[in-house]
């Protein structure tokens, strides 16, 4: 169960559980087990125990596949992946044998924060079964309701006004009953639990479908904008020092943010504890930190006079060419009072280029290379007197003393770290760009955070850029690494570790595809491919969303696909059904062979190039259409080559489904002519090759006549369109007769 624990209230203190030992084929481990607590949460009819999937591992248990929900507090499901069979017992006395679901992660650490056992002096005498009961510790396995019952013995103590009651079982004594937290300071009323993987992945699906255009900035991010411009300066090796940006001029007070990190840490610590490889991963990564200089050892005499406390933890990138493991900073961890360090930043504005108009640059190119700024956060420093706002808490070893260091530098996971990295890219190519100009446009047009994706028209081109590219980024002592290209010529002056070239080759046998920004790059045909894992799972709300969202297409190549499931997600959004509800049998065969022939997306091919040399003439042809249910607008490119033959391109398409009240098909047919305009502005504004005509297609004469019209007699909600539609032209336009219904505009 994502959540099994409930939430805590101010005058609810947890209940005491304790643990008991597992036994299985000789091995043997200290497993925290509530017990009596399975009863509460799950189904009446479900008699099954609950193990966490780690615990399985460590005792060595034999997973039988399964693919089972089980639902906790608020319907919130939890996927079973497997079922084992465990010997519960004591000092090799087996107890209870039992059949267990296996799951991810059963709850957070109990309790929440060290209890306060002041007055408990005789409970604490008892032979207990877990002597670290108020200690926070991991949830390993969640036994039954009938399990807690059969474990109990006949004695039992009542304790006084502030102590719990004590039981005997067979596991020594348990402690049941209210308690209360060491301080105070932690609790409150819960907070309303919200899905935030859900959430991004929403904003993510349908972000990709709106058509990009520039925005002003908001007076916060010209605050955000001031701050940097005021107080950035560059050391004596050229790196840039910034200051972090907060939101008053007076910097901010937190409370109580060091407890949160240690306890976090503690968690941390346990979790590394049992898996070896992880924690080689973790210390490593934070020994790089170390030896780099990109964190401080805080003195003895100044530890605990931070100003706030970041807790961390790691993020797992298996796809990775480098780093496996990276380890996040959270700052946006609540201190005593409610604040984190993120809420007193200011965010900045959004510096880095769009993904679609930088795709767009990509494909024009006739030779190509990629690299990435190598630890781009890492190489711009926070000033001194702002580090003690970026404490944290470390050591590599549980049997040494716990150190506090300083963070030196721009740090993932801190809110303000996008702006000030992309804004000292930008700050460079303005201090330096005048001696490197091509890499100066490449810096303000072609980079996206720290991913560097541009190309030449020629091999000599090429070079040219490329060493004006590594001189540029050197003067802010940046880094590029991670090279591929088209052309492996262009590599062959690179040192082999600042290459991909070790990570696979240019032939058609192997694997070749590279990440363009989640879109994927085949060197050795030089044209886009999609790789879809196939993956059946049950047919809800939930997995039809994260399966599609993982789709990542900004181009639109697949929009012919997409909308498909798009209108089936709408759908299931009208029939009110929860996020992992069953749907109608109709609705579960369209999504069985949506997945059923979604594989055959890795057969496609898109050229990535569409700039041909010496081309009499490029053309851009646009469609748009409707239907009840959805409308669309797809645009190509027609190019004429020297010799007069043709030779057409697909540039990129947008597709969305009809707004859920019910709308003409005139009108849609008009909704689609609109986002037809807005991709075709966006597009013949993006590329850098001379378009010399512009014709946009249309079948319905309804929408014809309106745009022909007076904005006085366009449907009311679209009057502001006309104008609109026609600066998006930026054309005249005119009805040709001939073969169906259609009309066109021409650039001037």
């Amino acid at each position: 169960m994502d959540h099994p624990c409930p939430a805590l209230q101010p005058h609810e203190p947890p209940t005491s559980i304790a643990p008991a030992v597992c036994e299985q084929s000789g091995n043997e481990a200290d497993i925290k087990t509530p017990l009596g607590v399975a009863g509460r949460y799950l189904p009446s009819t479900e008699k099954r125990e609950t193990k966490k999937a780690r615990a399985a591992q460590q005792l060595g248990l034999e997973t039988k596949s399964g693919n089972i929900n089980v639902y906790g507090l608020g319907g919130s499901p939890a996927s079973i992946s497997g079922v084992v069979e465990c010997d519960i017992g004591t000092n090799h006395d087996i107890k209870f044998r039992l059949e267990m679901f296996v799951i991810s992660s059963i709850c957070e650490d109990q309790p929440i924060a060290r209890l306060n056992t002041t007055g408990w002096d005789g409970v604490k005498t008892l032979p207990l079964a877990d002597p670290g009961f108020d200690i926070p510790g991991p949830i390993d396995v969640l036994l039954g309701a009938d399990v807690f019952v059969e474990s109990l013995l006949e004695q039992r103590l009542k304790g006084g006004a502030s102590q719990p009651r004590a039981f005997n079982s067979v596991f020594g004594w348990l402690l049941l009953g209210k308690s209360r937290l060491a301080s105070s300071s932690l609790l409150g009323v819960a907070p309303p639990i919200v899905d935030n993987s859900l959430n991004t992945i929403v904003q993510r699906f349908w972000e990709i479908d709106n058509v990009p255009h520039s925005s002003r900035l908001t007076p916060e991010d010209q605050l955000c904008e001031n701050s940097f411009l005021n107080n950035h300066y560059r050391d004596e090796t050229g790196r840039y020092v910034v200051c972090l940006p907060f939101r008053d001029n007076d910097e901010p007070v937190f409370e109580g943010s060091r407890v949160i990190a240690l306890r976090r840490f503690h968690a941390i610590e346990r979790r590394l504890s049992r898996d070896h490889n992880l924690k080689q991963q973790y210390v490593e990564f934070m020994t790089d930190y170390i030896e780099r200089g990109h964190m401080t050892l805080v003195p003895t005499k100044q530890m605990g006079l931070g100003k706030y406390y970041i807790p961390h933890h790691c993020v797992l990138r298996p796809d990775s060419a480098t780093t496996k493991l990276r380890v996040v900073f959270d700052a946006s961890a609540k201190d005593s009072n409610s604040k984190s360090l993120n809420d007193m930043l200011l965010t900045g504005s959004k510096l880095q280029s769009n993904i679609v108009e930088i795709l767009l640059h990509f494909r024009e190119h006739e030779v190509v290379f990629m690299a990435d700024v190598r630890q781009m956060y890492r190489q711009i420093n926070i000033a001194p007197h702002h580090r003690d706002y970026q404490r944290i808490l470390w050591r590599a070893h549980a049997d040494e003393p716990l150190q506090e260091y300083m963070l030196n530098t721009v740090t993932y996971g801190v809110s303000s770290a996008p702006f000030l990295a992309c804004r000292s890219i930008r700050q460079l190519a303005n201090d330096e760009g005048h001696k490197y100009p091509k890499a100066k446009n490449i810096l303000t047009s072609d980079i996206y955070i720290d991913d560097v994706i541009s190309g030449s028209s020629t091999l000599t081109e090429a070079r040219e850029t490329k060493r004006q590219l590594i001189a540029l980024f050197g003067l802010g002592s940046f880094e590029l690494r991670k090279w591929i290209s088209n052309r492996p010529e262009l590599l062959s002056d690179l040192p082999a570790e600042a290459c991909l070239s070790e990570a696979f080759t240019f032939t058609e046998t192997e694997d070749t595809t590279v990440k363009v920004l989640g879109l994927k790059w085949e060197p050795a045909s030089d044209s886009f491919v999609f790789n879809v894992n196939s993956s059946f799972l049950p047919c809800t709300k939930r997995t039809i969303l994260s399966k599609v969202a993982r789709i990542f297409d900004p181009l639109g190549f697949l929009s012919p696909l997409t909308i498909k499931v798009k209108c089936l997600l709408q759908r299931l959004w009208v029939l009110g059904l929860s996020w992992d509800e069953t749907p109608s049998p109709e609705i579960i065969a369209q999504w069985d062979d949506f997945s059923y022939q979604l594989p055959q997306v890795r057969a496609l091919k898109v050229p990535r190039k569409y700039a041909i040399d010496g081309a009499q003439s490029y053309e851009i042809h646009g469609f748009c259409d409707s239907s009840e249910v959805a409308y669309g607008a797809v645009i190509y490119l027609r190019v004429i080559e020297s010799d007069g033959s043709i030779r057409v391109f697909l540039i990129c398409a947008k597709a969305r489904v009809a707004p859920l009240k019910r709308q003409s098909i005139p009108r849609l047919e008009l909704c689609g002519a609109m986002l037809l305009a807005d991709l075709v502005k966006f597009v013949k504004d993006s590329l850098r090759i001379p378009i010399h005509d512009i014709y946009l297609w249309c079948d319905s004469t309804v929408t014809l006549a309106w745009l022909r019209a007076p904005s006085s007699r366009w449907p009311i909600g679209t009057r502001g369109s006309p104008p609109r539609m026609r600066n998006a032209a930026g054309a005249t336009k005119r009805h040709s007769g001939g073969k169906g219904r259609f009309f066109f505009v021409t650039g001037s």
